[in-house]
């Protein structure tokens, strides 16, 4: 592997796994956010639904100042955890 390949390769795996931070850290969030809609706390649940969405933004926009793939590896990443925890709460439901 020369050069080149493994400098796009570290950097490859340097964006899924920001994409997995941030995609575990937004469903950790969507997770309280429920719990806090269902508990009645609305306006604590509104201001967290708030934030959870402009931080989600906000590292979007600054991985994809990276580029076009720097963007799609991070997606990659989060969806890989979105995927992941849908399928542990749907077998979770089943169990």
């Amino acid at each position: 592997m020369n050069e080149i390949s493994a400098h796009v390769l570290f950097w490859f795996c340097a964006y899924v796994a920001l994409g997995v931070l941030v995609g575990h850290s937004f469903l950790s969030a969507l997770r309280w956010n429920v719990a806090l809609y269902s508990h009645g706390s609305i306006s604590a649940a509104v201001l967290v639904h708030g934030l959870r969405l402009v931080a989600l933004a906000a590292v979007l926009v600054v991985v994809a100042r990276a580029g076009a793939g720097a963007l799609l590896a991070a997606l990659v990443g989060f969806q890989t955890v979105r995927m992941a925890t849908l399928q542990r709460e749907t077998m979770a439901e089943i169990i």
